[in-house]
């Protein structure tokens, strides 16, 4: 009696083992679609960044040239658009 509630158990456990096995076999090409679009999303939001990155410059230097001796940015405005009196 005891051996065949050991031999069912292993079973159950062979069972459930190989029932992993198929499930996870069965995930891989809906996780491999789900890193696909991770990576594209991800080039997405860098090519964004990029793009913000140029637009802030511009805008900056248009502003330096607009009001080159503002308060906030006096120091830290670029060599060719600071003040004289400063190096």
């Amino acid at each position: 009696m005891f051996s065949l509630f050991i031999a069912l158990t292993w079973i159950i456990i062979i069972g459930a083992l190989i029932g992993a096995l198929i499930s996870g076999i069965r995930a891989l090409p809906r996780i491999a679609r789900e890193e696909q679009f991770r990576q594209q999303k991800e080039k997405e939001y860098l090519a964004s960044i990029e793009k913000w990155k140029e637009w802030d410059m511009e805008h900056y230097q248009t502003f330096v040239k607009l009001n080159p001796f503002n308060r906030k940015n006096y120091y830290g405005l670029m060599p060719e658009n600071r003040p004289k009196d400063i190096p």
